[in-house]
């Protein structure tokens, strides 16, 4: 009888944890991957070994309303004379804020930075729910080439009315046409296992494994107390 009574309990603490998982995703930190690479003459290449910086400008939160999930965000005291409807702006409208902005942020006000890897990709953990900005802030000599536009990215991300923690993404980027010679990048692709990009199946919260865990958990529980039971 004290089995039948801890299969229960573990049932009981798992059905909760599930339900309460929206309300405890604004709690979360995001991640958010950069894939920095452009074509040219339909050969692609890559931004390697570029530094690129990140800055909050808006928080995040994330609400329910009648089963959907919304975010809610609230402009940094600096930037509130640019506040806008944030989570409606255009593609356009969202890259001509980003640049407005980028003559604002002062470069001790970044705060966090990451160097491309040789496949273009950067990444930054822990983030707090957020609207950031995404500035290339150094620049090697075989990119001199190339332009990278600044860009706003929200952490977590609202897709398809789910929320995404884990935000990969690409900024605007290509060849000067300035430049009157073509483009050259030595820069070699390094093995996709030594990517920063998350790999496939790649799970970045352990939340769904613990699940899984209790289920199993249970699952065994109940097997030994029938089979105590049948005894």
């Amino acid at each position: 009888m004290k089995l039948h009574r801890i299969i229960i309990t573990i049932c009981i603490s798992i059905l909760l944890s599930m339900f309460c998982l929206p309300a405890f995703a604004a709690e979360w930190s995001g991640t958010l991957y950069l894939h920095c690479s452009t074509h040219v003459d339909g050969e692609r290449f890559y931004i390697a070994e570029d530094e690129f910086s990140i800055v909050r400008i808006a928080d995040a939160e994330v609400l329910m309303s009648e089963g959907n999930s919304h975010i809610r965000y609230t402009i940094l005291p600096k930037y509130k004379n640019i506040d806008c409807d944030w989570g409606n702006l255009t593609a356009e409208e969202s890259r001509a804020k980003a640049k407005q902005l980028t003559s604002m942020v002062a470069d001790e006000e970044y705060i966090a930075s990451d160097e491309t890897d040789r496949q273009g990709n950067a990444s930054f953990y822990n983030l707090d729910p957020a609207i950031y900005l995404v500035v290339r802030t150094k620049v090697t000599p075989q990119n001199e080439s190339y332009y990278v536009d600044p860009f706003l990215v929200s952490v977590p991300l609202l897709w398809d009315g789910s929320i995404n923690y884990t935000v990969t993404t690409s900024p605007k980027c290509g060849w000067n046409p300035e430049d009157s010679d073509p483009p050259s990048n030595p820069i070699v692709p390094a093995d996709p296992s030594d990517s920063k990009l998350p790999q496939t199946g790649q799970l970045n919260w352990p939340i769904p494994v613990l699940i899984i865990v209790g289920i199993a958990l249970v699952i065994i529980g109940w097997k030994r107390y029938r089979q105590s039971k049948n005894k």
